[in-house]
């Protein structure tokens, strides 16, 4: 079974090895540029796709880390009611 970080007792204590993180950072950071920069090469209707499945690829993983299976087109169906998302496959509008 997975220990949860909120599990230990020293949770509030974080500790790291900063010559590890930083590099990981790094990489983090070049693959977060690349991807903004080709999300704001979409138009806008296909960078409100792209968020809404990215949301709703959060929230699957996450129910999934908590042992829950989700319906993706249920989750989908909230993701869109709290954002202006068109349907899937319905052209323009």
């Amino acid at each position: 079974m997975n220990t949860y970080i909120w599990q230990r007792a020293d949770w509030t204590v974080f500790r790291w090895d900063a010559a590890v993180l930083l590099p990981l950072l790094g990489e983090c950071r070049k693959r977060q540029g690349k991807l903004l920069a080709w999300v704001a090469s979409l138009g806008m209707s296909e960078a409100v796709d792209t968020q809404a499945e990215l949301l709703t690829e959060e929230a699957l993983a996450t129910s999934a880390i908590e042992g829950e299976t989700l319906a993706r087109d249920l989750v989908r169906s909230s993701v869109a009611s709290i954002a202006p998302l068109r349907p899937r496959n319905c052209g323009s509008p």
